[in-house]
């Protein structure tokens, strides 16, 4: 009724809960792994923090100076509340300054062709501002760009070059060659001449240089800057470049800003200069007419003795010479605003246009709008270097520009309607004095004429030299649209890489972290039983007893160690196995396994001795057929066993073989038969069980794997107990199911668990087998 009410279901419940103590426990275990796992932490970030190149942030600060230009406000009266047009011009400075053309304009004025570097165990070491050597590329070859190029001294003439890489298209390029300092060195990848620093010889060391390609270089320093602007400061540009050589970060930044700012003004200078050279060609033309009509006026009053007009032709001349410079003026405007007009959707002719007031034009919004949009398209073009279509900063300068271009449109269509209509009225007025001019004599009409063409020529020319001083003084008084707050500077960079404490903070943290995931990862991939916990959350059969690692190599351990430790556990097994027996009278015990070398044959000797030695008549029966290796332990010469009485060739008495041990005997497997199974089915196994209960108190059955052959299933159902032995670090857990699957059918009945070859981290963080325990048994 007991085994019934007991051996029903034996899954036990799946708990999801993490054992933080089962963890704890096994961290404990496995302390020495920690501190060499630290050690080797805090040593790689000791070689990392030494041996890797360091890394910089160097910064610097601009100031845009036309913020509160008039256009600035403008656009801000035109975009009232809009916070996004307040950081538009920021935004568009940020993007010029990270531009690929301006980066790569900052290499070629710094003549970074040529970079030096020295070897070192984990990276090349940057030499710059402390070249070793000097490279003059010979004009006439072509070099190879972006490959190192090394070279070792050998004395104080010559030096060696090796070259072992490929190129950009995956080629392989390989050599080694030998030259003279001061010599050309030629082959078909480079062509250079080495020259020594300061005429010293540099030994022991071993360099090698670039040849840069700037256009990739430029990319690279586009990808380190990074520039930051700030809503609550518009006006404010902040610049952090990001270097493995400091003094190389400063002198980059540092010129970067002075080539911005040159390249800003020099738009500014390209509109006063256009101006200058468009009055120039004018004056040129105008020189050559007013000196024509000067002599033509003067040789006509020569020839024809006229000294001046009377006074009413002189009064009409005067009126009409007035509104035909006036008529001039109006005409070259017009003609300037219809141009302009349909210019300014085109960003090249907009970029070389002349400024409005150059022709007269006095309105303060319409020359500003024409700066502000030739600025605007050259800025585009800068940026469209090194940002995509889409990119929001570009999308924010097209905006800008259509905001300025409609802007100048409608006020260029204002503008020339009222031109036109001066014009007219011009031209009205200019009839009337033209009539009474006709009414004039002929001389003193042919006169009025050659005066007026000279006095216009020359009204001209004084208001082109006007224009021109005023242009020249513009020129000369253009500021650059940012300047220079903050340079760059040596003793403000900061190093972010390596960061020594942080680096060691992190080892140590690895080092820690390294063993809790190898014992997890352990965890997960080992399927082996490696505590008594593990086994008590994988089933609810009974554990009888937890055999103790066997040290010797004796395999009767009970009966050679009488006092130590696996003794020990086997005589607790044979005190557990009282209370899992039921009833009195003689009792068959299986020891079983799952598979081979779980240590089944081990345990079935042990336990037969102990109780041996306990005054109980005991019979030690190989029931393994196939493969015994208690056979060999006993030194029986198996010629005789079980398989020779299932068969039918001996009586019971024939295979009683007495052992060392007092009361235990023995019975051999015997002789491998062609069907074992079918042997232990014919009837003649249940006499032999009942003539062995006649004679002995205990039966213990060395059983084959039940997991290979039906064998041990056979011979386990004529047991009163069915002893399975799971071996630590061995079975797996998939074993364990495999046991319950026979509990739970009824295949075998009354089954325990015996965990073999335990040692101390087996019994888990509660076992008893503790440091208190140390020392008690004595082998």
């Amino acid at each position: 009724m007991r085994q019934e009410t007991e051996t029903t279901v034996f899954y036990p419940e799946q708990h999801n809960q993490f054992d933080f103590k089962k963890l704890f426990y096994r961290i404990r275990k496995k302390w020495y792994w920690f501190v060499f796992s630290i050690f080797i932490g805090l040593f790689a970030a000791w070689l990392y923090s030494h041996y890797m190149p360091p890394e910089y942030n160097i910064q610097s600060s601009l100031i845009i100076n036309e913020y509160e230009s008039g256009i600035k406000r403008l656009s801000l009266s035109q975009n009232q509340g809009n916070e996004r047009v307040v950081n538009v011009m920021g935004q568009d400075h940020a993007g010029r300054l990270k531009s690929h053309f301006v980066s790569l304009n900052t290499l070629q004025s710094l003549g970074w062709n040529i970079s030096w570097y020295q070897h070192t165990p984990l990276y090349g070491k940057d030499l710059y501002g402390r070249d070793p050597f000097k490279v003059i590329l010979l004009s006439d070859k072509t070099n190879l760009k972006d490959i190192p190029v090394s070279v070792t001294p050998n004395s104080d003439s010559e030096f060696q070059v090796d070259v072992e890489t490929t190129d950009s298209l995956r080629n392989p390029i390989k050599f080694s060659q030998k030259c003279q300092f001061g010599e050309p060195f030629e082959n078909k990848y480079f062509g250079f001449i080495l020259e020594k620093v300061g005429g010293e010889f540099v030994s022991g060391k071993r360099f090698y240089f670039v040849i840069n390609n700037l256009n990739n270089l430029a990319i690279q320093y586009q990808k380190k800057l990074k520039v930051n602007t700030n809503e609550k400061k518009p006006d404010m540009i902040e610049l952090v470049l990001s270097d493995n050589n400091s003094k190389r970060g400063v002198d980059f930044l540092n010129r970067l800003e002075q080539t911005y700012i040159e390249y800003g003004l020099n738009e500014k200078n390209r509109v006063a200069e256009n101006t200058m050279k468009f009055i120039d060609s004018q004056l040129k033309s105008v020189t050559d007419s007013l000196s024509y009509s000067e002599n033509k006026f003067t040789n006509f009053r020569t020839r024809t003795q006229s000294v001046d007009l009377n006074q009413s032709g002189g009064l009409a001349m005067q009126k009409q010479e007035t509104l035909e410079s006036e008529k001039a003026i109006l005409e070259s405007r017009l003609a300037y605003l219809r141009n302009l007009h349909d210019d300014i959707n085109d960003s090249k002719l907009m970029k070389q246009v002349v400024v409005p007031s150059v022709f007269g034009i006095t309105d303060q919004t319409i020359n500003t709008l024409v700066t502000k949009l030739s600025d605007l398209y050259s800025r585009r073009e800068v940026l469209s270097f090194s940002v995509q279509e889409k990119a929001p900063s570009l999308i924010l300068l097209d905006k800008e520009i259509q905001l300025t271009n409609n802007m100048l449109s409608k006020n260029i269509n204002t503008l020339l309607t009222s031109t036109e209509t001066d014009l007219k009225n011009l031209n009205r007025r200019a009839g009337g004095f033209s009539y009474q001019l006709s009414l004039l004599p002929k001389t003193e009409q042919q006169l009025s004429s050659l005066k007026r063409s000279f006095d216009l020529n020359n009204e001209l020319y004084t208001y082109l030299l006007k224009m021109r001083a005023e242009s020249a003084i513009t020129y000369a008084s253009n500021q650059p649209d940012v300047k220079v707050l903050d340079p760059a500077r040596l003793e403000t960079t900061k190093r972010t890489s390596p960061m020594t404490l942080v680096n060691y903070l992190i080892g140590m943290i690895l080092g820690f972290l390294m063993p809790i995931i190898i014992i997890l990862f352990n965890d997960i991939i080992n399927e082996s039983i490696q505590t008594k916990e593990e086994v008590e959350e994988t089933t609810r059969l009974p554990i009888s007893g937890m055999i103790i690692h066997n040290k010797s190599k004796k395999n009767m351990v009970v009966l050679e160690n009488p006092r130590s430790d696996i003794t020990e556990s086997f005589r607790l097994l044979r005190t557990n196995l009282k209370y899992l027996l039921i009833g009195d009278g003689k009792k068959v015990i299986a020891v079983q396994s799952s598979v081979s070398g779980e240590g089944k044959s081990f345990v079935s000797m042990n336990l037969a001795s102990i109780l041996a030695m306990n005054d109980l008549k005991v019979l030690l029966v190989g029931v393994d057929m196939r493969m015994s290796s208690l056979d060999k332990a006993l030194n029986s010469t198996n010629k005789k066993g079980l398989s020779t009485y299932l068969s039918n060739q001996d009586r019971f008495d024939d295979l009683i073989e007495k052992s060392s041990v007092n009361n235990l005997s023995y019975v051999s497997s015997g002789p491998v038969p062609p069907n074992p199974a079918e042997l232990l089915e014919n009837g003649n196994f249940e006499n032999f069980i009942k003539e062995a209960k006649s004679r002995y108190d205990y039966i213990i059955l060395d059983s084959p794997p039940v997991s290979l052959v039906t064998d041990g299933i056979i011979s386990g159902r004529h047991a009163d107990i069915n002893l399975f032995v799971i071996r630590f670090r061995y079975s797996n857990k998939e074993q364990i199911k495999l046991i319950n699957e026979l509990e739970s059918k009824k295949t075998l009945s009354n089954i325990a668990l015996v965990l073999n070859d335990a040692v101390k981290e087996n019994f888990g963080s509660a076992g008893y087998y503790n440091h208190r325990n140390k020392g008690y048994y004595k082998e």
